[in-house]
């Protein structure tokens, strides 16, 4: 049994001692009553995390997985930061609780959701909506003191497609076990823009004899910190002690961060990163003249030390005194993101090649306010490869001016 708190009214100390939910004779569906009526207990709200309310409490959504079943945690906050948090509740008798099936279905969820079109989401928050309704209409419904429901609204569906979701275990009790399997995925750098939380939330009461009610004391068990598209890498080293080295700024793009991150929680290999026969076999698939037009692609930006790199996309690359720099990267089913170069230091540089970019694409750029990414977009959506073959010689020019701004600038700085 834990320590007890020690309640305090004028000259009277009452002791109250931790128990469980179970013990209380309720049920899972108490503790998540509780938790959608005063989220604060999870304690996201801090300066790393920028998280703050309101929040609008959505229990029980269920999203459709690929395979076609379907997945609800047990509650979805959006908030008028812009920020989505997935709660699933356990009490610390359930099993599930004590093994990695409550994380994959965490992860499971995310990954689903994250496939939804805007147009789907509305429909997924609010059916009663009508047709026509955008997803700034379920900011002004369920969130009506946003300052700005058109940035907030927007912000949201970019972290759910993006998947940077805050993924919270919430309990009563963490079993042993929960946080050693926890910091395993951690370290092995699965989780990307994904934030894994563990918050313990243990209920006080006191004597028969003392006033009613009980203590909900969080405690803030266990957190994980976003490890991919960050501007260093940390490699954790295999011997005892393990190794910490710093290289330069990488990005991991984000169907990367999932299979690993379902590797971590299933127990299984992460699928093999797509090979370059793979990827043009995909391209080929989409428009026949595509694999040749992309190899004249790499071969024009190759002339300025740019160079393909293959994780389950198309990465293209560019590694400047120490530093790798992201040029963009196309995925396998065709989407081109630009959003890892439109945050990579220094702003004004990688700002002015998104906005260059989209001139020369025939696109816009998309500039989220809260987040503050920005990154190419065909008519609000990232293009796909074939909508822009014709100018990848223009992708391939832009880029070129860009590293060679950036060698200039790090020239001087260094000098």
């Amino acid at each position: 049994m834990g320590l007890p708190v020690l309640f305090v009214r004028e000259e009277r100390r009452t002791p109250w001692v931790p128990t469980t939910i179970r013990a209380l004779g309720k049920n899972e569906q108490f503790l998540e009553s509780l938790i959608g009526h005063a989220p604060e207990v999870l304690g996201l709200e801090s300066l790393r995390t920028h998280v703050g309310g309101p929040y609008a409490a959505f229990h029980q959504v269920n999203v459709e997985t690929p395979s076609g079943q379907l997945v609800a945690p047990d509650i979805v906050f959006l908030t008028a930061s812009g920020h989505v948090v997935v709660v699933e509740v356990k009490l610390a008798d359930n099993e599930e609780l004590k093994g990695r099936k409550v994380v994959a279905q965490l992860i499971e969820y995310a990954a689903s959701i994250a496939r939804y079109s805007e147009d789907d989401l509305v429909h997924l928050f609010d059916a009663d909506l009508p047709s026509a309704a955008t997803f700034r209409d379920v900011v002004r419904k369920h969130l009506p003191s946003a300052n700005d429901p058109v940035s907030v609204a927007e912000e949201l569906v970019r972290r759910i497609r993006a998947a940077e979701l805050h993924l919270v275990i919430a309990c009563d009790k963490a079993p042993e076990g929960l946080r050693e399997f926890v910091a395993s995925v951690t370290a092995q750098q699965a989780l990307g823009d994904y934030e894994l939380r563990v918050c313990e939330l243990v209920p006080y009461v006191g004597p028969e004899n003392a006033a009613g009610g009980m203590f909900l004391v969080p405690v803030g068990l266990l957190r994980t910190e976003v490890v991919a598209r960050t501007s260093v890498e940390v490699e954790i080293g295999a011997g005892p002690n393990g190794r910490i080295t710093f290289s330069g700024a990488t990005v991991t793009p984000q169907d990367q961060v999932q299979a690993n991150l379902l590797a971590a929680v299933t127990g299984t290999p992460a699928k093999a990163r797509v090979t370059e026969e793979q990827f043009f076999d995909a391209m080929a698939k989409r428009d026949a003249l595509l694999p040749d037009r992309l190899r004249a692609f790499l071969s024009e930006v190759k002339e300025f030390g740019a160079y393909p790199d293959y994780l389950r996309s198309l990465n293209i690359r560019c590694d400047i005194h120490g530093r790798t720099y992201s040029l963009g990267y196309i995925q396998p089913d065709g989407q081109v993101w630009t959003d890892t170069a439109g945050t990579a230091p220094p702003l004004d540089l990688s700002h002015r090649y998104i906005e260059e970019l989209a001139a020369a694409l025939g696109g816009d750029v998309e500039k989220t306010k809260l987040s503050g990414k920005w990154f190419v977009t065909i008519n609000g959506r990232p293009p796909l490869v074939e909508s822009i073959a014709e100018r990848l010689d223009a992708w391939a020019r832009v880029a070129r001016e860009y590293v060679q701004m950036l060698r200039r600038q790090e020239r001087v700085s260094g000098a």
